[in-house]
C-alpha cells in the first residue's frame, strides 16, 4: 500500500505537467493568432498602429512612400528620398521571417526577396547613346556605339532581335561586329535595371567581293582558264566560292569584312602535253634555257632545276606511263593570297600552268568561245565559235551605248560551232557581240565598221 506522501507527490506531477501543457498550447495560439493578424494586414495594406523602435508614425520605404506594414529595417536603414542611399548593404525584414536583402552603391539599390522576385533602381547610371559609327556595314564588319554609362550593358542586338558579340566595353563606347542574319534598322542595347535604349538605324550591306580572271601563263598570248575553283577561306573553313567562266573569269561574293586566304584548283582539262615538251626540257639542259612560266612547267619533279630528270618524267606522261613527277597536274602563280577585306576588291589575276606543257599548246577544250562573226545573207549575221550550249542568248552592244537581247528561240541554225541570227549591223564603231550559256559562262566578240 503506497503511502500518503508518495500519492501526494504524485498529484503534484500531473497538475504540474497539466499547467505547462496548459502554457504551451495558450502561446502557440497567440502566435497563430499573430502571425494571421499580420498576413492580414499586409494583404489589405492597413497602416501599423504602432511602429517600430518606438517610432510614433510608420517609416518612410527607400523611395519616400510610406512603407508595408510587418516591414523593419534590420541592419544599415538606407536613407528615404528617390530610392538613393551613401551606400552599404542593407536588409528589410518583415514580421513573418521573409527578407528583403540588397547592396547600395553610388545612389543605386536593388532588392531580392529571397524567392527570386525583386527590382533595382540605377538612377543616373542608365546608358544613352550618342553616336554609332559607321552607320552601314557587312556582316563581320566592326561597329562603335558611343555614349555614356554603356559599363554594365549585357546586350547588343540588331534588328529582329539578332544578338551581336560585344567585341569591347567601356564607360563611352561598345563596340560589336555584325552577326550573322542581321538585317537593317536600330541596335538596341539593354543594361540590368534600365529601360532598353535603341540607337540610330544601321543598314546591313551585302557582303564584299573578290574578282579578277585566270589565264593560261605559258603561251605566247595569254588564254583564259575556265573550270578553276577559287575558294576563299578563313580559320573557319572555305566561306565563298566560285569557278572561273567560259573567260576565265570568278567572283567570290558575299564576304563579310575580315581576312581571308583565296586558293585557286583544277583538275581535268589536260591536254597539249607532247614529245615536243619532253625535248625542249631536254635542251634547257644542253644549253637552250627555258625562262618564267616555261621555266616553271617544265620543272615537274619539283628541284626547282630543270633537267634530263624532268623530260623523262614528261615523256613518260605522254606514252601514259606513271611517274613520280606532278607532269599533267595545274599549279598557279601566286598559289594563294591573303587578303583583309573591308571592300570590294577587283582585279586580282592569277596565272594558271600545265605542269609538262612547256610551249604553249594547251587549249581550253568544251569552253565557250567565239572566234567570228561574219554576214550570212542580207540582214543575217553567222557567229561561229566552240562550246555553243542549246538555249545560250545572244547580247549584242552598240557603238551609241545601247544593247539588245536575244533568245534561244531567236537564234537559227544552232549548232555547237555555229548559229545564225537576224540583226542588221549599220552604225559605225565597235559592236560587242556576246554569246552567254545557261550555265553561266560568256565569250564576248568585238565587231570593228567602218
Amino acid at each position: 500500500m503506497r503511502s500518503p506522501d508518495r500519492c501526494y507527490k504524485t498529484v503534484l506531477r500531473f497538475l504540474l505537467l497539466a499547467s505547462l501543457g496548459f502554457t504551451v498550447i495558450y502561446a502557440a495560439s497567440r502566435v497563430y493568432e499573430e502571425h494571421t493578424a499580420s498576413r492580414d494586414r499586409m494583404a489589405t495594406n492597413t497602416p501599423q498602429t504602432s511602429a517600430p523602435f518606438g517610432h510614433e508614425r510608420a517609416p518612410e520605404s527607400v523611395s519616400g512612400a510610406p512603407a508595408q506594414t510587418g516591414l523593419e529595417v534590420k541592419q544599415a536603414v538606407i536613407a528615404s528620398g528617390g530610392g538613393r542611399s551613401s551606400g552599404g548593404a542593407f536588409q528589410i525584414e518583415d514580421t513573418i521571417g521573409q527578407s528583403l536583402v540588397g547592396q547600395s552603391s553610388g545612389g543605386n539599390f536593388s532588392l531580392s526577396d529571397g524567392f527570386g522576385s525583386g527590382g533595382s533602381n540605377q538612377g543616373g547610371s542608365c546608358p544613352t547613346v550618342t553616336g554609332l559609327n559607321p552607320t552601314s556595314g557587312a556582316i563581320g564588319a566592326s561597329v562603335t556605339i558611343a555614349g555614356a554609362n554603356l559599363s554594365g550593358v549585357t546586350s547588343v542586338k540588331f534588328a529582329v532581335n539578332v544578338t551581336a558579340v560585344i567585341r569591347s566595353i567601356s564607360d563611352s563606347q561598345i563596340v560589336v561586329t555584325v552577326p550573322a542574319g542581321a538585317v537593317s534598322g536600330a541596335l538596341t542595347i539593354s543594361k540590368p535595371g534600365c529601360a532598353d535604349v535603341q540607337t540610330s538605324s544601321f543598314t546591313v550591306v551585302p557582303g564584299f567581293t573578290i574578282s579578277g580572271m585566270i589565264v593560261y601563263a605559258v603561251a605566247v598570248q595569254a588564254k583564259p582558264v575556265p573550270g578553276v575553283v577559287m575558294t576563299a577561306a578563313n580559320n573557319g573553313g572555305a566561306v565563298s566560292t566560285d569557278t572561273s567562266n567560259g573567260e576565265g573569269r570568278y567572283e567570290l561574293r558575299g564576304l563579310p569584312a575580315g581576312v581571308y586566304t583565296v586558293t585557286p584548283a583544277k583538275t581535268g582539262g589536260v591536254n597539249g602535253i607532247s614529245a615536243f615538251d619532253a625535248a625542249r626540257a631536254a635542251q634547257h639542259d644542253a644549253g637552250f634555257p627555258l625562262i618564267g612560266d616555261q621555266r616553271a612547267a617544265a620543272d615537274v619533279n619539283g628541284d626547282d632545276a630543270v633537267t634530263s630528270a624532268d623530260a623523262t618524267l614528261i615523256l613518260r606522261q605522254v606514252v601514259g606511263l606513271a611517274n613520280t613527277g606532278s607532269a599533267g597536274q595545274w599549279r598557279f602563280a601566286p598559289p594563294n593570297v591573303p587578303y583583309r577585306v573591308d571592300n570590294d576588291i577587283l582585279n586580282q589575276n592569277y596565272r594558271a600552268r600545265l605542269l609538262g606543257e612547256v610551249t604553249g599548246n594547251w587549249t581550253s577544250a568544251g569552253a565557250l568561245a567565239v572566234n567570228s562573226v561574219e554576214a550570212s545573207g542580207k540582214g543575217w549575221l553567222r557567229i561561229k565559235g566552240r562550246g555553243f550550249q542549246t538555249g545560250l542568248s545572244l547580247l549584242v552592244e552598240f557603238p551609241d551605248g545601247g544593247q539588245v537581247r536575244f533568245g534561244a528561240e531567236q537564234l537559227r541554225e544552232m549548232t555547237a560551232e555555229s548559229f545564225t541570227v537576224r540583226l542588221r549591223v549599220g552604225t559605225q564603231g565597235l559592236w560587242v557581240i556576246r554569246v552567254i550559256n545557261p550555265d553561266g559562262q560568256s565569250s564576248p566578240f568585238v565587231l570593228k565598221v567602218e
